[in-house]
């Protein structure tokens, strides 16, 4: 590896990209401006959430050898769990049912990241996941190209160990 990278351990590279691409705030910002969707919809920003946690698992069994791959994405997994362990809202609640949101987010992540490596597969996927009819927009696709291009470069810069 070229001596200008990083060492940092893969559960902490893991959860570090888990939790920038799960911050709220990027998330409801990149909810709103998803065509046809209500502002600060919460439906809408667990879906980003969940694609693009699912994305980013994706990206790292593609770049990283299994067993570094493997921690990674133990890491990514713990931080969605910790990020969906509250409470349902009214508007989860009547758009996923009763079930615990963090088991709804771990299938969900699972269902994006088998599409991660095509972006506009990933944002097909969000619009049939919230029930939007016709073709994803390509802001939509853009947010995971953007993740995708965002991860293999932090990727490089690090010394996984």
């Amino acid at each position: 590896m070229f001596g200008f990278a990083k060492r940092v351990s893969a559960e902490r590279a893991g959860r570090s990209l888990a939790q920038k691409a799960l911050d709220p705030g990027a998330c409801l910002k990149q909810a709103n401006r998803l065509p046809g969707r209500p502002d600060h919809d919460p439906i809408a920003c667990c879906e980003i959430a969940f694609a693009k946690a699912g994305t980013l698992k994706h990206v790292i069994a593609d770049t990283q050898g299994a067993a570094l791959a493997g921690r990674m994405n133990a890491a990514v997994d713990a931080a969605v769990e910790e990020t969906f362990a509250g409470a349902h809202t009214a508007e989860t609640r009547a758009h996923y049912g009763s079930e615990d949101l963090r088991e709804i987010a771990a299938r969900a992540v699972a269902q994006y990241q088998v599409d991660g490596f095509w972006a506009d597969r990933v944002a097909q996927t969000l619009g049939r996941r919230l029930r939007q009819a016709g073709r994803p927009s390509a802001e939509a696709a853009r947010i995971f190209t953007d993740l995708t291009q965002e991860t293999v470069l932090a990727l490089f810069k690090l010394r996984l160990v």
